[in-house]
């Protein structure tokens, strides 16, 4: 990596998670963009909004929820609200 590469990498480092999570598509899009069709679009929609949600989950935005604890939820809410 040249020194101008790893200057810009200590800049990026200091941004909040969001912003790295962003810039670093926007850097891969730039190296390899992705495919015109409808499928790599959803693909690429559904990256951005993984990474999205991961910033959001180390930027303590949110917690995470056991599978079982949401399975559970689900159902009772599904119980709850059936006609």
């Amino acid at each position: 990596m040249t020194d101008r590469a790893k200057a810009v990498l200590a800049e990026a480092l200091k941004l909040d998670g969001e912003d790295r999570l962003a810039l670093a598509a926007e850097l891969s899009d730039s190296v390899h963009p992705p495919a015109e069709s409808d499928q790599a679009a959803v693909d690429a929609a559904w990256q951005t909004e993984i990474r999205r949600r991961l910033a959001d989950y180390y930027a303590g935005k949110v917690d995470a929820l056991d599978g079982d604890v949401f399975l559970e939820k689900v159902r009772s809410y599904r119980n709850t609200t059936s006609p």
